[in-house]
């Protein structure tokens, strides 16, 4: 794949089992349900810990239109670096499932970095994740085609969820129209679109549901 395919939804975010153990000890736990939305707006300072569960981090616009930023599973941080909102957007934070999260505040989370250089490390190494995912995120929006934006997200796909098939990788996640239109910033049509086209042109093939990349 070329320069700016290499943007994912999926953060590769991981700590060390033993920080995640020191963490606990000094934050509050809380829980959501699947389907509950968050909005930075609406949350205090504090730092969210993702402990179980998964969440899908958006932009969603003042008209309704979601475009999604990341898909974050444990361990990763979600934090408050995207919630500069204003009246034309909000960030939202969406459970896809029962999520655990633990909660710090800053004074403590600063002070526990100053005690532990490793828990630094995990807050800057996170920092930097986030950057780079938005660079490639800003990078495929704007120099890639609709329909080159699906086949890199099914590329991706691919590598982890994906089966070898005799006619090539078959990718056992299903995905509305809608959701793919949520992460390469397209609507539900111009997907349903693109990917009649792909298919015809053997771009991609479909079998019982799902896609393959030949």
């Amino acid at each position: 794949m070329g320069q700016w395919e290499e943007w994912s939804p999926w953060s590769n975010d991981d700590i060390d089992d033993a920080i995640i153990e020191e963490l606990r000890t000094i934050a509050a736990i809380k829980k959501a349900r699947k389907g509950q939305v968050f909005f930075w707006d609406g949350l205090d300072n504090s730092l969210y810990l993702l402990l179980k569960g998964s969440v899908e981090v958006s932009l969603v616009s003042a008209q309704g239109r979601k475009i999604v930023l990341a898909i974050h599973h444990p361990y990763a941080f979600i934090d408050d670096a995207l919630a500069d909102n204003t009246d034309n957007y909000a960030v939202a934070i969406l459970c896809l499932e029962h999520c655990e999260f633990a909660v710090f505040d800053q004074e403590t989370m600063t002070n526990a970095a100053k005690a532990n250089p490793k828990i630094y490390d995990c807050m800057l190494r996170s920092a930097i994740n986030t950057i780079q995912m938005l660079t490639h995120h800003l990078a495929n929006q704007t120099f890639n085609s609709v329909e080159d934006r699906i086949f890199n997200l099914f590329c991706n796909l691919a590598s982890k969820y994906g089966r070898e098939v005799e006619e090539g990788t078959l990718i056992e996640k299903r995905m509305t129209h809608q959701g793919i239109a949520d992460m390469v910033g397209s609507t539900r049509v111009r997907v349903t679109q693109s990917l009649k086209e792909m298919r015809a042109s053997k771009r991609l093939l479909s079998r019982g549901g799902h896609y393959i990349i030949p």
